[in-house]
């Protein structure tokens, strides 16, 4: 049972997960794909939180050495001509 589990979809998970005995056997295989699943979830959203820090980061890196071309282009403008 434990490796058909893992062919099928989530509704199908739930569907026998409503129709199990608390204390049986099936029930808990049926726990432990849910478990499972979730917890790859968990992984992959953690990773592209990861990569998306990464990103933000240089967003942000970015945005601050535009602001100071900015400001030296202002700098210059109002006070580099005599």
């Amino acid at each position: 049972m434990g490796q058909s589990l893992k062919n099928l979809s989530l509704d199908e998970i739930t569907e026998r997960l409503s129709n199990a005995h608390s204390s049986g056997d099936s029930y808990a295989h049926l726990m432990a794909e849910l478990t499972r699943r979730q917890t790859i979830a968990q992984i992959e959203a953690a990773e592209a939180t990861k990569t998306n820090a990464v990103w933000m980061f240089w967003a942000v890196v970015a945005a601050a050495v535009s602001a100071v071309v900015t400001a030296l282009g202002v700098a210059f403008s109002a006070f580099g001509h005599h």
